[in-house]
């Protein structure tokens, strides 16, 4: 079932956070608080009382997403779920609420798992979806596949959510 976002919810997020993004590579730190700082903290956007939804199975929030309504688009700028099902119904809900608009999920830095679930999900996802890396060697010298085991790449278990880049 997939339900509206209501205040105290922001711990669940949190937990979903940290269960989704384990043994993940990137962006995959957030402080317990991070939500209550995008609500209220200097870079705060509109309320996620409108914007963000839960994924629920039984008494457990199992997934969410943070919708932006736009103008011909529905922007899913996060989606988090600890099941394909949970992310599907995510999907699902968005496809129903904004039937009229076409859904966009901003993917950068997901996971090879929930890339899979988007394409499950009939969603076009060969677009590449990681940005520039920039690193400077100390060793006067730079391998990149170095760099990308460093950063998880090779395994798609990079991470850098649009949030995290505020």
């Amino acid at each position: 079932v997939v339900t509206e976002f209501r205040e105290g919810d922001d711990s669940v997020v949190y937990r979903i956070f940290l269960n989704a993004t384990k043994n993940g590579y990137g962006f995959v730190y957030r402080p317990a608080n991070f939500l209550k700082v995008r609500i209220n903290g200097p870079f705060a956007g509109p309320s996620p009382l409108e914007k963000m939804r839960l994924a629920r199975h039984g008494d457990e929030t199992v997934g969410y997403a943070y919708w932006e309504d736009e103008a011909r688009f529905a922007v899913c700028t996060e989606i988090l779920a600890l099941n394909k099902i949970a992310f599907a119904s995510l999907l699902a809900d968005a496809e129903t609420r904004f039937q009229h608009k076409v859904p966009i999920v901003r993917c950068q830095g997901m996971s090879n798992r929930e890339i899979a679930w988007l394409q499950s999900a009939g969603y076009n996802t060969n677009v590449p979806t990681y940005g520039v890396v920039m690193a400077k060697s100390l060793k006067r010298h730079a391998d990149l596949s170095e760099i990308k085991s460093l950063f998880g790449l090779g395994k798609g278990l990079f991470r850098m959510g649009v949030w995290d880049s505020t």
